[in-house]
Formats: C-alpha cells, structure tokens, sequence
C-alpha cells in the first residue's frame, strides 16, 4: 500500500523530530517497502541510495498484514554485529505519524549474541498487535562490512486457554462442559483410561460456539481422565496453520452402568 507524498512528508518531519535523523535518508522509505508473508526470512541487501554520508545510515522497510490479532517476533541476523538494525519503528497502515513501537540509537539490540554453528550474529524483539496491515522501518547506523543482513516476521495468534467446568458420569459415558473460547476456532477434547493420557481418544469441535461433549460408547463402571484445549486456525500472509492451546488440567468420571 503506498502513501501519498504529503503523508509521506509528514513522517518525513516525525522522525526527524523525534530522533534528530537527516531528511534526505528517510524520503523514500515507505514507497521502498516490500511486502512480505509472515514466518519466511527475507534478504536486506544494503544498495547505495539506501546510505546517507551525513548520517551514516542505511533505511530498510516492509509491509505485513496479520490475519489475526498476536505477537509478532522481529529476527534479524547478519555476518558482522555492525549490520544488524540499531533503531525500528512500526507504523499502522493508515496512521503512519503514530509509531505503535519505536526504539533509537542503539537500543534495539543490547546484547548480540553470536551463533558460531551459524556464523552469525543475532537478535531479536517481539510486540503484540491487532489484526490489520503494518509498516515496520528499520535503520542501520556506523559502518556497515557486508552491506546485509536477513530478517524475518514470525508470528503466533492470541487466543484464550480453557478448563472443563464440570465433567459428570452417564451410562456407559460422560458429559464434559466449559465456558466458551470467543478468540479461538474450537476445541479439543481428549479422554483416556490412563491417568498420563497415553491411548487417548481425542475429539475436535469444530465452533467456538459449543461449550459441552457427550458420549456413551464407553465401558461401564470404568475410570476415565477428560482434559480439554482451544485452537486457532490462521490462513493468510503466507501461514495456513493451526496452533493449539494448553492441555487443561484433568477432570476424573467413572462411567454408570
């Protein structure tokens, strides 16, 4: 999505006002931006009009969407410490003047960490954001040795955990109820005879919407161990997955005769 030149003026003049940076290094950084998928790693190689003598600096952006609201983990990694980003900033979409996160001069990574199997530097920061389209801006300051570095944008879905209510005994079966999971796509319910769930039978539910199970199909008189879990299904921005929630703890029926 590119902005218009007087949006883009704008920013021009926050960021120069919020961090003392030169003008001149940041004019076309919005309409340079790529568009990138979530959880892939990207490629910043450092061109020259990209680096401006004044500042010493080298400006990176990109635009994502999040198909959900979650946290999205920032990853950068490169050859020499001196080309990963020392400052960021990450801008809504359709309110680029309102930084939702924004660190200068050297801040971003504290401490490198240097990965000898990689043979590389690297480091990393997170921040939760609603679902919708963002500008991140990254800026490079000191002297740069191999004009790149990688980065990518992982990403994980909020949505809420949840406990069985109540679990009570039918005739050769159970009935398990909960509260229902408004942020999550469903639910998994998994019952077994051993009290470490090993040979469960796990059951999904398809709507968030449905907040108890029944069966009747089981052994008589017998002890069985119910626990329950959300999930999440996220399609878009190049993930197509589902994540699940924490196991609840177990609830104990013995099925009636």
């Amino acid at each position: 999505m590119k902005k218009s030149i007087s949006l883009v003026l704008s920013i021009i003049m926050l960021l120069s006002t919020l961090a003392g940076f030169n003008l001149t290094a940041y004019a076309n950084w919005v309409s340079d931006c790529k568009n990138v998928d979530l959880n892939t790693w990207y490629g910043a190689v450092v061109t020259n009009y990209d680096y401006d003598s004044n500042e010493n600096s080298y400006l990176k952006g990109c635009y994502f969407t999040l198909p959900a609201a979650g946290k999205i983990t920032f990853k950068a990694r490169a050859n020499s410490e001196y080309d990963l980003p020392t400052d960021f900033m990450i801008f809504k979409s359709n309110n680029l003047e309102n930084p939702l996160r924004s660190t200068y001069n050297g801040d971003f990574f504290d401490e490198l960490d240097y990965y000898s199997g990689l043979g590389c530097y690297q480091d990393s920061f997170a921040v939760t954001l609603s679902k919708g389209s963002y500008y991140l801006m990254m800026d490079l300051h000191g002297y740069v040795e191999s004009g790149y570095f990688d980065y990518s944008l992982s990403f994980y879905p909020q949505f809420s955990n949840v406990s069985l209510t109540k679990v009570v005994a039918l005739k050769k079966g159970f009935k398990a109820t909960w509260k229902k999971a408004s942020s999550a796509t469903g639910y998994q319910i998994q019952y077994s005879r051993n009290s470490n769930m090993s040979s469960a039978k796990t059951i999904t539910c398809l709507k968030n919407t449905k907040v108890s199970y029944a069966t009747q199909k089981l052994s008589a008189k017998k002890k069985y161990y119910v626990r329950i879990r959300t999930y999440k299904k996220i399609k878009g921005s190049g993930i197509n997955k589902t994540y699940y929630g924490k196991w609840s703890s177990k609830k104990t029926v013995v099925t009636k005769k």
